[in-house]
């Protein structure tokens, strides 16, 4: 990168503050009226950028821009799946703690004076947050839910799979159970800004945060927890994931199918059905 002449290119170095640390820093830094990430396993279309500037620049009640993200292997295999939200049209705060149509870090254009408006100091780091550093995992939805309720713009989302989302077991989601204690951490602190909006949507928020876990188990080769977490899932709304019937079928049936063998064997089975 250092080769490349361009004056718009800036090479920034700190001490390893994890991902939200990393993404803090760029966003101070940059000057620009638009911030857009890029989290080093994952790639994006060469239309991203424009399509998603476009759709900010057409809707001036949108402060953020997304798009679908298309699955692919560590070999940039295409998996044929769709990271991509379930109602593409509801994307109010509810939706987006719940849900997270967003998907990945990958994905969304933000206006830079959104990032500004809902940036924070807290008592241990002197600089300013707009990711939560105390986190290493469930920082991107702590984010975006913090700009749908005290951000006061719209999302805009855009139909095509723009971003190549990489899936391998040696990311931060693969640690299922400490991505469960971080999720928790996001829903505490939602209880502190938006008290009406946790209560009222704490039970579904929790009941598909098991699903994908249990969703990551299964991709782990880890049959057994992944069914105890969606147990625990459809213990704490069923009704909720039932909304979305194919999903939580799909992860029944793969639990069920998956569980009678040792974990390599399980592992073989998912990568060949993927």
């Amino acid at each position: 990168v250092k080769g490349i002449e361009d004056s718009r290119i800036k090479i920034l170095r700190q001490k390893n503050r994890g991902l939200a640390g990393a993404r803090n820093t760029g966003i101070r830094e940059s000057t620009g009226d638009f911030v857009a990430f890029l989290d080093s396993d994952d790639y994006w279309h060469e239309s991203k950028i424009a399509k998603q500037l476009a759709a900010l620049q057409n809707d001036s009640e949108a402060g953020v821009a997304f798009c679908s993200s298309l699955f692919v292997n560590e070999d940039s295999v295409s998996l044929n799946r769709l990271q991509e939200p379930h109602d593409k049209k509801d994307f109010s705060p509810s939706r987006i703690f719940c849900r997270n149509p967003i998907g990945n870090g990958s994905v969304p254009l933000i206006r830079k004076s959104v990032l500004d408006r809902v940036a924070y100091k807290d008592s241990k780091r002197a600089h300013t947050q707009y990711f939560d550093e105390s986190l290493r995992q469930s920082e991107d939805v702590e984010c975006w839910t913090r700009i749908a309720v005290l951000g006061g713009m719209q999302f805009s989302y855009i139909d095509e799979p723009l971003v190549y989302y990489r899936l391998n077991d040696g990311g931060l989601s693969a640690d299922v159970e400490q991505q469960l204690e971080s999720w928790t951490v996001v829903l505490n602190k939602l209880h502190g800004y938006a008290p009406e909006l946790a209560a009222q949507c704490e039970s579904s928020a929790k009941a598909f945060q098991y699903r994908y876990l249990a969703r990551r188990c299964i991709s782990q080769g880890r049959a057994w927890s992944a069914l105890k977490l969606l147990v625990q899932g459809l213990r704490t709304d069923g009704g909720a994931l039932f909304t979305e019937t194919r999903k939580t079928t799909e992860t029944i049936t793969m639990g069920l199918v998956l569980l009678p063998f040792p974990q390599k064997i399980q592992l073989r089975i998912v990568q060949a059905l993927m």
